[in-house]
């Protein structure tokens, strides 16, 4: 979809120079009003397109209840796609943007008439001229029948008006949870009451459960009432109990989900390693899930005479405890059928909570879109206690809240706490604490914190620990009302004991990294070096609650650990690479690659250490260095590849709040701004990727405001500029931090001068690239500049940057500028290893060189003299073995004071011309019901090895396709089987006089497929550059019917491999693409797309001869 640039009217008069600087006129700005009902402005149908995954319905601030429409293409989470043509009921919970599919319990649908033989099957049309979204409150007519929809905490109010007519029916399609159901229950109770429950779950194919009960009333009474399995309909049954094993129904569609604001389309990975895996069992990615059902549907109805009053009202309570617990909800909540009331009653929760911040200046569309992503980012976490406090924890068994205190429930953990938390708890500082209350709760009744728990159950999606950053982003943002000593013992116990949040924790304590070829089972192990960027991060959110707890012994401990990443970034490269157990780093590395990360690549993950950017720049070269990566990696912010920053997905979310360390803030001024320009808009599609509980939302608020908090679990703010003239932030501790925008406006975006005061303080110039410490929390005042053109000296020393935290980190690290090299048996080869100084003084570094088995390395020692912040290099030879094989050498190094540095190892590929095994970088096949870390497209999922071999694929084996033949890899030892395209260039064995160059393999998460420039170099020294592409190997899910690029299918599959056993029914495939080359020339390498279109691009096999049709 298009986006249409907003333009911000300012609301007070500026005057310009030519240097782009604004002459304030302040009296003017104070004059500019604050928004008088920030709940109006709120447009609930932005999110709902482009695989963001919002929901329009009704809800209040963290609401138990989200009443929402659905619609057949089902969206993740939210259930509601703006482009389709019907609505199949309104169910009452749903969840934003989680990315798998979540919730969607106990859809609603309304018809008048004859129920039909198929009341699973009923929609209503969906007409957005007939549509209205607020906050609190949705409205549809569709086919005569109005439906408006309201919520309390714990309950929903419908008004439904029907046509006159003596038969008018609510459906409950009990069985169309989103992620399918396994129990299902009705029960007509009286002429105006029914009850039910639904049992759901298996959040991203994990084996969470839990069971919503239902209690609503009418203020008609019912004249008819029934059940349905299918289309079999029993009138009169006033009751419904089915037990069963109901997978939930993944959506072949015939076209993809509208991508995002920012042009991709982004998944949520399976789980994998499962806490109980169960070998083979099916266990399908959740896309989209067909609604109306095809098969298991069961449900009920109920019928009313609107023959003389055509509106039937209903309120309806629920609760994860009780049926008997969701009548008490509505009874406490919502007593009478005063749908207006507790209309109004919605709209003033929002007014109340939205008003936390204010805002001024600008015109509707910029407030709308302000008020509209603070809205998403204060849905969740929920409410999951009921009015008498119970709630059903972890371990099964019904708890009470402590007196005056809710329970919470719902944790993106990966997302949220990078944005959503710190927000929160600035404005719900109460709700916030009862949050991380819950937190603990769930601590202690299973021994865990949580990861992604959905309701009362774990499902382990994603990776890391990101309870503790979420616990200290709480505590640092002012929702300190929780047992904080109880907190850091769970926080530290979880940081030390092997445990199934931290998978790996054993490898991370021993080695200082994960290994990429390590051994993993529970849970959810996949991206190793994501990973343990992840666990950096939890463990500096460790260290900044110590310190804020006063245990600075803990709190130096865990600062100086979360600086492990250096053992995993390589000089050489200028990146995080992955490394093996054996201390190398994985051959056929690319900055491109997802081989070790986990939805990115490493150009995307390497930025990620947010508490230490100055430590990371220093150790990429500097900050030239680094501001040239961050220019690369924001030179796109719209369609990105692989090697550019995804600002749809969260370990981008941080990558433009880096210029502010590294001297060059007025960068993230510009950059910023583009991304909210850009992505951000009033439109269905309007924010980018999955919402992921509000954490993009919430992203855009703090940007909005002009600061982002970037080091998780603490209140160090990077500077950006404000979009409004004004706002005032009304704080937990009682003060106000109030931003002005001298000069805001879409087209002036770059900080000229800024002021600052704390509360009561007198206002003082301030020129640092970060907000004063202690505004966030106590208040004052910030005065903003603001002109069209960059003010390239403001905030630029180094002394102007952020906080960065260097605790542990080493004053030098050594390299391999080779970290694989490839030679033949008993050839030698040369290596360079070298030293890079970290520190501002120039230092020696001494080395030692071992070989592994087989293999000698000379000198065996040496020193390296390092100037301030440069390298060092020295050569050494390496003798290589006589048998092919994969070897090592170790490299040793001592800082100037004798600290050791990580050590290097080199690893040495003996191999004859023409191998292919030295360049795979990647693990595209699998075992049917082994656990692997592997998945061919870094999101969990593989090709199977058996599936391939039915097909007759096998290891060593040959494939022919178009007349060529290729031969199908064994893999290594540690499991490695393709290439990711990146640049790399591979010795071919070229036949003479060959006439095609073929491909086989296929592209992950290729949209319809990726392609890139292949660039063949001849022995006469010539080279030829083709342009192929391969198709993505799913057909995108079963949304294509015929490959692109023109491949040919050289392999089907009828299903693929979870990377904890199970299996996905969706069909894989394997491609081959194949073209002319020169006349008369012999092929001498190939060197692969360093970029491609969309995805990746991944090869099996290469074929260079001439078709066997063409050679007869």
């Amino acid at each position: 979809m298009a986006v249409r640039p907003r333009r911000i009217a300012l609301g007070a008069s500026v005057a310009v120079i030519a240097a782009g600087v604004f002459v304030p006129g302040v009296a003017a700005q104070a004059a500019t009003p604050y928004v008088a009902s920030p709940a109006s402005l709120v447009d609930p149908i932005i999110g709902t397109s482009g695989a963001v995954d919002d929901f329009p319905g009704a809800d209040v601030p963290f609401g138990m209840v989200q009443w929402s429409p659905d619609t057949p293409s089902r969206p993740s989470g939210g259930g509601y796609e703006y482009n389709d043509k019907t609505v199949t009921g309104f169910s009452l919970t749903h969840i934003s943007g989680p990315g798998c599919a979540a919730s969607g319990d106990v859809p609603i649908l309304p018809t008048s008439g004859a129920l039909g033989s198929n009341p699973g099957a009923a929609t209503l049309p969906l007409d957005h001229s007939a549509e209205t979204a607020q906050a609190g409150y949705y409205k549809l007519a569709a086919s005569g029948i109005t439906t408006e929809l309201t919520t309390s905490l714990h309950t929903g109010s419908a008004r439904f008006t029907f046509p006159k007519n003596d038969q008018s029916n609510l459906t409950f399609k009990l069985s169309d949870s989103a992620a399918g159901s396994s129990s299902t229950r009705f029960q007509v109770i009286s002429p105006t009451e029914v009850q039910g429950s639904v049992t759901s779950g298996n959040f991203c194919g994990a084996t969470d459960k839990y069971t919503v009960n239902f209690d609503m009333v009418f203020d008609q009474p019912i004249t008819g009432y029934g059940t349905y399995q299918n289309s079999t309909v029993q009138q009169g049954a006033k009751s419904l109990d089915i037990t069963k094993n109901l997978a939930p129904r993944v959506k072949q569609q015939a076209t993809l989900q509208p991508k995002s604001s920012n042009g991709v389309a982004q998944s949520r990975p399976d789980v994998s390693g499962k806490a109980t895996p169960s070998a083979g069992a099916a266990t399908p990615k959740q896309n989209a899930v067909v609604s109306p059902p095809v098969s298991g549907a069961d449900g009920a109805y109920v019928s009313f005479d609107t023959s003389s009053n055509q509106q039937v009202q209903a309120n309806v309570g629920i609760s994860y405890v009780s049926t008997a617990n969701a009548k008490k909800n509505r009874v406490a909540e919502d007593p009478s059928f005063a749908f207006d009331a507790q209309h109004t009653a919605a709209t003033k929760s929002w007014n109340d909570m939205l008003s936390k911040i204010q805002i001024g200046g600008g015109d509707t569309t910029a407030q709308k879109t302000f008020y509209t992503a603070m809205y998403h980012a204060l849905l969740h976490p929920n409410v999951f206690s009921d009015v008498n406090g119970q709630y059903e924890g972890f371990d099964n068994v019904v708890h009470t809240a402590a007196k005056g205190h809710a329970e919470y429930a719902n944790y993106s953990g990966w997302d949220i706490y990078r944005s959503q938390v710190q927000l929160a708890a600035m404005v719900a500082p109460q709700q916030t604490s009862d949050s991380i209350r819950s937190m603990l709760n769930q601590y202690d009744q299973t021994g865990q914190l949580p990861k992604w728990a959905l309701n009362n159950g774990e499902s382990y999606v994603m990776v890391g620990d990101p309870s503790d950053a979420i616990i200290a982003d709480a505590y640092a943002f002012g929702a300190t009302d929780f047992n904080t000593a109880a907190a850091l013992k769970d926080m530290e116990t979880e940081a030390t004991t092997p445990n199934n949040v931290r998978p790996g924790l054993t490898d991370y304590l021993d080695t200082g990294y994960l290994p990429l070829d390590g051994t993993y089972s529970c849970c959810n192990y996949y991206g190793a070096v994501s990973t343990q960027q992840e666990y950096n991060t939890a463990d500096h959110a460790i260290s900044t609650f110590a310190a804020a707890l006063g245990k600075k012994s803990v709190a130096q401990t865990y600062a100086a650990r979360s600086n492990n990443w250096e053992n995993v970034f390589n000089p050489a490269s200028n990146y995080l690479e992955p490394k093996l157990e054996s201390g190398a780093y994985a051959a056929g590395f690319t900055p491109t690659s997802s081989n070790g990360f986990v939805e990115g690549s490493s150009a995307q993950y390497t930025p990620m250490e947010p508490f230490d950017i100055k430590g990371l720049s220093e150790a990429a070269g500097g900050n030239a260095a680094w501001i040239a990566k961050l220019d690369s990696l924001t030179s796109t912010i719209k369609n990105p590849t692989a090697a550019n920053a995804d600002f749809g997905n969260e370990p981008s979310i941080e990558i433009p709040w880096e210029y502010d360390y590294v001297g060059a803030p007025y960068r993230t001024q510009e950059v910023v701004r583009q991304i909210q320009q850009q992505i951000f808009t009033n439109q269905p599609a309007g924010i980018a990727g999955n919402d992921d509980l509000g954490t993009m939302s919430a992203w855009y608020v703090w940007s909005a405001l002009g600061f982002y908090p970037e080091t998780p679990g603490t209140t160090d703010l990077a500077l950006g500029s404000p979009v409004f003239a004004k706002a005032a932030i009304h704080l937990p501790s009682g003060k106000t931090l109030t931003i002005t925008g001298n000069g805001a406006s879409v087209s002036n975006p770059y900080v000229q001068s800024m002021t600052s005061a704390a509360t009561g303080a007198k206002a003082a110039s301030w020129s640092h690239a970060y907000l004063q410490p202690g505004l966030i929390t106590s208040g004052g005042t910030v005065n903003f500049t603001l002109g069209s053109t960059p003010n390239t000296s403001f905030a630029s020393a180094a002394a102007d940057a952020p906080p960065s935290d260097t605790t542990g980190l080493s004053t030098a690290l050594g390299f391999a500028k080779q970290s694989v090299v490839v030679t033949q048996p008993g050839t030698p080869a040369t290596v360079t290893i070298g030293a890079r100084n970290l520190t501002a003084k120039a230092q020696t570094v001494s080395w030692t060189g071992a070989g592994g088995t087989g293999v000698t390395v000379g000198p065996t020692s040496g020193s390296l003299v390092l100037k301030k912040s440069a390298d060092g290099t020295a050569q050494v030879s390496v003798n290589a073995p006589t048998t092919e094989g994969r070897y090592d050498a170790t490299f040793s190094f001592r800082d100037a004071t004798g600290n050791p540095l990580p050590k290097v190892v080199v690893e040495i590929d003996v191999a004859k011309p023409g191998s292919l095994w030295p360049y795979y970088n990647d693990q595209g096949v699998a075992s049917d019901g082994a656990s692997t870390s592997g998945s061919f497209d870094g999101e969990g999922w593989s090709y199977s090895q058996q599936a391939l071999a039915a097909a007759g694929v096998t290891a060593g084996g040959t494939v022919t396709s178009n007349g060529l033949s290729y031969t199908f890899p064994t893999p290594t030892t540690d499991g490695l089987d393709n290439i990711q395209a990146g640049g790399q260039t591979v010795p071919l064995a070229g036949a003479a006089g060959a006439t095609r160059f073929g491909i086989l393999g296929a592209a992950a998460n290729g949209n319809p497929g990726s392609e890139g420039t292949f660039v063949i170099t001849y022995t006469d020294g010539s080279t030829q550059s083709i342009t192929m592409g391969l198709t993505d190997w799913t057909l995108n899910g079963g949304g294509a019917t015929t490959p692109a690029d023109g491949n040919t299918i050289a392999a089907t599959t009828p299903y693929r491999d979870t990377s904890s056993g199970g299996r996905d029914t969706v069909n894989a495939y394997l491609f081959t693409a194949d073209a002319a080359l020169q006349a008369g020339k012999t092929v001498q390498s190939v060197t692969l797309p360093s970029t491609v279109t969309n995805g990746s691009l991944h090869v099996f096999a290469f074929a260079v001869g001439t078709p066997a049709a063409a050679a007869n």
